[in-house]
């Protein structure tokens, strides 16, 4: 587990009492800034640009091949 004070800047002096993750893969934090007043954050997880590259590639590559297993006329073999 990684405690979400350690994935600031420190010089922001934020602190994080509570946190939790919700089905969407959010994590939700409350917690105090530099003056002590209450905070809330949302924080989203972003897709790696290497994933969604990997994600297009094997769907395209799905595609293809659908188009030329549909296009190749049946073989008849011969006995």
């Amino acid at each position: 587990m990684v405690e979400l004070d350690t994935l600031i800047d420190p010089s922001l002096r934020y602190t994080f009492q509570g946190a939790a993750i919700n089905d969407l893969g959010q994590i939700v934090a409350d917690g105090m800034d530099a003056a002590g007043q209450p905070i809330a954050v949302l924080l989203t997880p972003v897709p790696e640009p290497s994933m969604a590259a990997l994600l297009v590639a094997a769907a395209t590559s799905f595609l293809a091949w659908q188009c030329r297993h549909r296009r190749s006329p049946p073989t008849l073999t011969e006995n």
